[in-house]
């Protein structure tokens, strides 16, 4: 069924083990601060072309509670 439409999925699924933010904040920072902006871009994205388009964006739970400085750890 051709309809002159074009259709793409996008999807991301963002995970970081528990402790390696921490790790490589000590460690690297510049990785660090280069995930974080990782996660960032793709929320920025999704919302900056949300007219036009859909964006699917996982995030692991650990990673979440390691963004909100909420595990062992994490601060």
């Amino acid at each position: 069924m051709e309809t002159g439409k074009i259709f793409h999925a996008l999807g991301l699924h963002m995970h970081q083990p528990p402790g390696i933010l921490r790790l490589l904040i000590g460690s690297n920072p510049w990785e660090a601060e280069q995930i974080i902006r990782c996660c960032e871009r793709a929320a920025r994205y999704a919302h900056q072309y949300s007219d036009i388009s859909h964006l699917h964006v996982g995030v692991s739970g650990i990673l979440l509670q390691q963004f909100r400085g909420n595990i062992k750890g994490a601060r």
